[in-house]
């Protein structure tokens, strides 16, 4: 008899045999369930004891083939969490050239536009963009920086964290100051243009 949350599910009749199936704990049997919440069935092998009398009071089983297909959510927040800091790393790299990129771009543009017809407050205007865009840039190799640290797999989790978000103020930091290096940068460049 097979008994699942105290009610009788299946009876099994028949003498108690030592075949060839019937190891030391018992006899496999291959069982058919029904899902009670879906309908859908499925087979799952249960061994159940040889010995007269014997009963099994609970039985755990799962869908077949559930084992070899795990939840995709669970396998996505495995992966995210493996590529979270290397992803953070990346991004860095990336702005790090941007910001180093924008500063010959941004003087070539400025020439191109007539910056040495500029007199005065004009060309102290100019001295903005510059400037932040080394700050953001500065700010992102901050944020590559080692943390040399003593660590064991105790501490593990929190120095993970405590650097993840470390990393994330410093690309937040640095998104700002970049972003504020270019919409100085094109209003100059609209009011230069239009003068």
């Amino acid at each position: 008899m097979v008994e699942m949350s105290g009610q009788q599910v299946l009876t099994f009749a028949g003498p108690a045999d030592d075949s060839a199936d019937a190891g030391p704990a018992g006899q496999d049997w291959d069982v058919e369930f029904r899902c009670p919440e879906t309908g859908k069935l499925f087979t799952d092998r249960v061994v159940l004891s040889t010995r007269p009398g014997a009963r099994v009071l609970s039985v755990r089983s799962e869908p077949a083939g559930s084992a070899a297909r795990p939840d995709w959510r669970e396998a996505e927040v495995g992966e995210w969490i493996k590529s979270s800091a290397g992803t953070g790393r990346d991004f860095c790299r990336t702005m790090i050239g941007a910001g180093t990129a924008a500063l010959p771009l941004y003087f070539a543009v400025l020439k191109l536009l007539g910056l040495e017809s500029a007199h005065g407050g004009w060309r102290a205007a100019t001295l903005g963009p510059p400037v932040l865009f080394l700050a953001a840039t500065v700010v992102f190799v901050v944020a590559l920086r080692p943390a040399l640290r003593p660590i064991d797999v105790a501490t593990v989790e929190a120095v993970r964290e405590h650097r993840l978000r470390t990393m994330n103020r410093a690309i937040t930091g640095g998104l700002v100051l970049f972003g504020m290096a270019m919409a100085h940068s094109l209003v100059l460049f609209l009011v230069l243009l239009w003068r």
